[in-house]
Protein backbone atom coordinates (compact mmCIF):
# COMPACT_ATOMS: atom_id res chain seq x y z
CA UNK A 1 0.00 0.00 0.00
CA UNK A 2 1.33 3.24 -0.94
CA UNK A 3 2.71 5.54 1.83
CA UNK A 4 0.77 8.98 2.86
CA UNK A 5 2.01 11.65 3.98
CA UNK A 6 2.10 12.18 7.72
CA UNK A 7 0.20 15.12 8.58
CA UNK A 8 -1.70 16.66 11.89
CA UNK A 9 -5.12 16.04 12.28
CA UNK A 10 -7.28 18.84 11.56
CA UNK A 11 -7.91 21.70 13.81
CA UNK A 12 -11.53 22.74 15.12
CA UNK A 13 -11.42 25.28 12.52
CA UNK A 14 -10.39 23.01 9.50
CA UNK A 15 -13.31 20.63 10.69
CA UNK A 16 -15.98 22.91 10.77
CA UNK A 17 -15.17 24.28 7.22
CA UNK A 18 -14.98 21.00 5.89
CA UNK A 19 -17.99 19.91 7.74
CA UNK A 20 -19.98 23.26 6.21
CA UNK A 21 -18.78 22.48 2.60
CA UNK A 22 -19.72 18.66 3.31
CA UNK A 23 -23.11 19.85 3.34
CA UNK A 24 -22.66 21.93 0.66
CA UNK A 25 -20.80 21.88 -2.49
CA UNK A 26 -17.96 19.67 -1.39
CA UNK A 27 -17.19 16.00 -1.65
CA UNK A 28 -15.14 13.11 -0.33
CA UNK A 29 -13.82 11.05 -3.17
CA UNK A 30 -12.30 7.24 -3.29
CA UNK A 31 -11.23 5.35 -5.98
CA UNK A 32 -13.73 2.56 -6.71
CA UNK A 33 -11.42 0.39 -8.65
CA UNK A 34 -8.87 0.61 -5.34
CA UNK A 35 -11.30 0.33 -2.71
CA UNK A 36 -8.40 -0.02 -0.30
CA UNK A 37 -6.74 3.19 -0.95
CA UNK A 38 -7.70 6.45 1.37
CA UNK A 39 -9.85 9.16 -0.02
CA UNK A 40 -9.43 13.06 -0.83
CA UNK A 41 -11.28 16.08 -0.62
CA UNK A 42 -13.13 18.07 -3.69
CA UNK A 43 -14.73 21.33 -3.68
CA UNK A 44 -15.88 22.81 -6.35
CA UNK A 45 -17.53 26.38 -5.98
CA UNK A 46 -19.03 28.25 -8.69
CA UNK A 47 -17.17 31.15 -10.26
CA UNK A 48 -19.46 33.64 -9.78
CA UNK A 49 -22.06 34.35 -7.47
CA UNK A 50 -25.78 35.68 -8.20
CA UNK A 51 -24.44 39.19 -8.57
CA UNK A 52 -21.73 38.43 -10.96
CA UNK A 53 -19.02 38.77 -8.60
CA UNK A 54 -15.70 36.40 -8.89
CA UNK A 55 -15.60 33.79 -6.12
CA UNK A 56 -12.13 33.30 -6.64
CA UNK A 57 -11.42 34.66 -2.84
CA UNK A 58 -13.54 32.41 -1.46
CA UNK A 59 -11.86 29.49 -2.68
CA UNK A 60 -8.85 31.09 -2.15
CA UNK A 61 -9.93 31.62 1.78
CA UNK A 62 -10.38 27.65 1.64
CA UNK A 63 -7.38 26.75 0.45
CA UNK A 64 -5.46 29.26 3.15
CA UNK A 65 -7.28 27.70 6.17
CA UNK A 66 -6.83 23.50 4.56
CA UNK A 67 -3.16 24.13 3.95
CA UNK A 68 -1.51 22.27 6.47
CA UNK A 69 2.29 22.74 7.94
CA UNK A 70 3.53 20.86 5.33
CA UNK A 71 4.35 21.50 1.93
CA UNK A 72 2.93 18.50 0.54
CA UNK A 73 -0.82 19.06 0.08
CA UNK A 74 -1.23 21.02 -2.57
CA UNK A 75 -4.55 21.77 -3.48
CA UNK A 76 -5.40 23.91 -6.19
CA UNK A 77 -8.13 25.73 -8.43
CA UNK A 78 -8.07 24.23 -11.29
CA UNK A 79 -10.57 23.52 -14.33
CA UNK A 80 -13.33 25.79 -15.57
CA UNK A 81 -16.86 24.02 -16.24
CA UNK A 82 -19.30 25.71 -18.76
CA UNK A 83 -22.49 24.87 -19.42
CA UNK A 84 -24.31 26.18 -22.73
CA UNK A 85 -28.45 25.89 -23.12
CA UNK A 86 -28.68 26.57 -26.55
CA UNK A 87 -25.66 24.14 -27.79
CA UNK A 88 -26.51 21.66 -24.69
CA UNK A 89 -22.85 21.64 -24.08
CA UNK A 90 -21.29 22.22 -20.31
CA UNK A 91 -20.25 25.33 -19.94
CA UNK A 92 -20.38 25.74 -16.23
CA UNK A 93 -17.74 28.20 -14.97
CA UNK A 94 -16.75 26.78 -11.36
CA UNK A 95 -13.43 26.30 -9.74
CA UNK A 96 -11.90 23.26 -7.92
CA UNK A 97 -9.73 21.93 -6.39
CA UNK A 98 -8.13 18.12 -4.74
CA UNK A 99 -6.50 17.14 -1.75
CA UNK A 100 -4.12 14.42 -1.65
CA UNK A 101 -5.34 11.22 -0.41
CA UNK A 102 -4.94 10.69 3.36
CA UNK A 103 -6.62 9.16 5.95
CA UNK A 104 -8.26 11.64 7.76
CA UNK A 105 -9.95 11.79 4.35
CA UNK A 106 -11.03 8.33 4.34
CA UNK A 107 -12.41 8.51 8.20
CA UNK A 108 -14.29 11.74 7.25
CA UNK A 109 -15.68 9.35 4.17
CA UNK A 110 -17.01 6.52 6.49
CA UNK A 111 -18.98 9.12 8.21
CA UNK A 112 -20.34 11.33 5.50
CA UNK A 113 -21.83 8.39 3.27
CA UNK A 114 -24.09 5.55 3.98
CA UNK A 115 -22.82 2.52 4.23
CA UNK A 116 -24.63 -1.08 4.46
CA UNK A 117 -24.51 -3.25 7.47
CA UNK A 118 -21.43 -5.09 5.86
CA UNK A 119 -19.47 -1.63 5.27
CA UNK A 120 -20.04 -1.51 1.80
CA UNK A 121 -21.49 1.82 0.54
CA UNK A 122 -24.94 2.57 -0.32
CA UNK A 123 -25.25 3.73 -4.11
CA UNK A 124 -27.53 5.92 -5.96
CA UNK A 125 -29.63 4.57 -9.27
CA UNK A 126 -26.44 6.02 -11.34
CA UNK A 127 -23.68 4.32 -8.87
CA UNK A 128 -22.50 7.56 -6.81
CA UNK A 129 -22.31 6.78 -3.13
CA UNK A 130 -25.37 8.36 -1.09
CA UNK A 131 -24.08 11.52 0.96
CA UNK A 132 -25.74 11.61 4.52
CA UNK A 133 -25.53 13.87 7.20
CA UNK A 134 -23.44 12.15 10.32
CA UNK A 135 -26.14 12.46 13.41
CA UNK A 136 -22.81 13.82 15.12
CA UNK A 137 -22.46 16.78 12.93
CA UNK A 138 -21.74 20.08 15.06
CA UNK A 139 -23.57 22.91 12.90
CA UNK A 140 -21.45 25.97 14.24
CA UNK A 141 -21.74 29.39 13.04
CA UNK A 142 -18.76 29.17 10.90
CA UNK A 143 -20.20 25.46 9.27
CA UNK A 144 -23.37 27.53 8.99
CA UNK A 145 -21.57 30.40 7.13
CA UNK A 146 -19.83 28.09 4.53
CA UNK A 147 -22.89 25.34 3.92
CA UNK A 148 -24.31 28.65 2.59
CA UNK A 149 -21.54 30.47 1.26
CA UNK A 150 -22.32 27.23 -1.10
CA UNK A 151 -25.84 26.57 -1.25
CA UNK A 152 -27.92 29.28 0.00
CA UNK A 153 -29.17 32.65 -1.27
CA UNK A 154 -31.03 35.37 0.31
CA UNK A 155 -34.42 37.31 -1.20
CA UNK A 156 -33.64 40.43 0.02
CA UNK A 157 -37.37 41.90 -1.44
CA UNK A 158 -39.11 39.74 1.86
CA UNK A 159 -36.10 38.91 3.60
CA UNK A 160 -35.86 35.45 3.43
CA UNK A 161 -32.41 33.32 3.19
CA UNK A 162 -32.58 29.60 1.80
CA UNK A 163 -30.33 26.56 1.89
CA UNK A 164 -30.21 24.23 -0.90
CA UNK A 165 -30.84 20.38 0.61
CA UNK A 166 -32.25 18.39 -2.41
CA UNK A 167 -29.29 15.44 -2.25
CA UNK A 168 -30.25 14.69 1.55
CA UNK A 169 -32.93 12.72 2.00
CA UNK A 170 -35.78 14.05 4.13
CA UNK A 171 -34.46 12.19 7.59
CA UNK A 172 -31.15 13.76 7.26
CA UNK A 173 -33.20 17.30 6.40
CA UNK A 174 -34.79 17.15 9.57
CA UNK A 175 -31.76 16.56 11.34
CA UNK A 176 -30.62 19.67 10.08
CA UNK A 177 -33.59 21.52 10.49
CA UNK A 178 -32.90 20.92 14.59
CA UNK A 179 -29.58 21.50 13.94
CA UNK A 180 -30.24 25.08 13.06
CA UNK A 181 -33.14 25.65 15.44
CA UNK A 182 -30.37 24.73 18.19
Amino acid sequence: MKKYIDLPPLTDKQLELVNGSMLGDASLHRNKKRPNQNWSFVKGQSKLDSRDVDKISYIQWHLDTLQFHSSSIKPKVYKTYQYNFTLKKPEYHAYVYRTHAHPIWTALGKKWYAQNKDGSFVENEIGRIIKIVPRDLKLTPLTACVWFMDDGFNYPKDGNAHIETQGFSVEDVECLILRLKE
